[in-house]
């Protein structure tokens, strides 16, 4: 039934990979495919559950609403302002306003949450137990944060860390470079790590230790995700790869959540022997 929303069935989530502009287009051409030929099956379909699960989640949706709103708006925000109520949720993220503000159960499971976590134990298990013990002693924080509003990678370095008994301290989502230096050094974190995806790795991070070093602090910064950066001159909006100018600043890229693992057992080697 049309929605006036885009059909987007990309057959590659954020966990894996961004799908590239080929791939969205070749979804979207499929889908539009796919309508036409699916025209007179409405019939053969029983969608009665689907129609209860989807009051369900309404319901739950409209609840969840009401309560961030008032949450909100007892907090001094106005929202009756678009932009200052977009960019507060953006702001605080999905994962803080679910513990403010969400119920004690979802209202439909999802299977994100469980896909994160195999991923995460399937890298935990390629790591040797002797450096998985002498990471857990040194007791070691991360700052974990992101430049934008993919959380997904986020969500998998504080379970990889915390399985490795690295406390593991919010970033936050979407923040500014600044903000973000100015929350590391407050903490006294021993790594900061940065995911990102949206264009905007090699200015982020180059932001990022420019301040780290003007404020005179010491801090490793680990960056992974998609990176990328959308060219000034640019005439086509499309990023282009910037791995070699990001490592070349001095932060550590990571191309997989395990590649934090060395720097992790260095920092918790030197914490040992102080």
């Amino acid at each position: 039934m049309p929605s006036g929303h885009a059909i987007n069935p990309v057959p590659v989530t954020e966990n894996e990979r961004i799908p590239d502009i080929g791939e969205v287009v070749a979804a979207q051409l499929f889908a539009d495919r796919l309508i036409e030929q699916a025209e007179g099956l409405a019939p053969l379909c029983d969608v009665d559950a689907a129609r209860a699960e989807a009051a369900r989640i309404v319901a739950g949706g409209r609840a969840f609403r009401d309560r961030v709103l008032t949450g909100l708006a007892d907090r001094g925000y106005d929202t009756t302002c678009p932009f200052e109520l977009f960019l507060a949720l953006r702001r605080i993220g999905a994962r803080r306003l679910e513990m403010m503000f969400g119920g004690h159960q979802p209202v439909s499971a999802s299977p994100v949450k469980r896909e994160l976590d195999a991923m995460a134990a399937q890298r935990l298990d390629q790591i040797d137990m002797g450096v998985r013990d002498l990471i857990k002693t040194a007791g070691l924080q991360a700052m974990v944060a992101t430049s934008d509003v993919h959380e997904h990678g986020k969500t998998l370095l504080e379970t990889m860390c915390g399985e490795l008994g690295v406390g593991t301290l919010d970033g936050g989502l979407s923040v500014d470079p600044d903000d973000l230096v100015t929350s590391a050094i407050d903490s006294g974190c021993d790594l900061l790590c940065i995911s990102t995806y949206n264009g905007v790795a090699l200015s982020y991070v180059s932001a990022v230790l420019d301040d780290l070093a003007t404020r005179g602090a010491e801090i490793p910064v680990l960056i992974g995700g998609r990176l990328n950066q959308i060219p000034a001159a640019s005439n086509t909006s499309l990023p282009v790869d910037v791995t070699t100018e990001v490592s070349a600043k001095g932060a550590v890229v990571c191309a997989d959540a395990l590649d934090m693992v060395p720097i992790l057992e260095k920092l918790a080697a030197a914490a040992v022997r102080a």
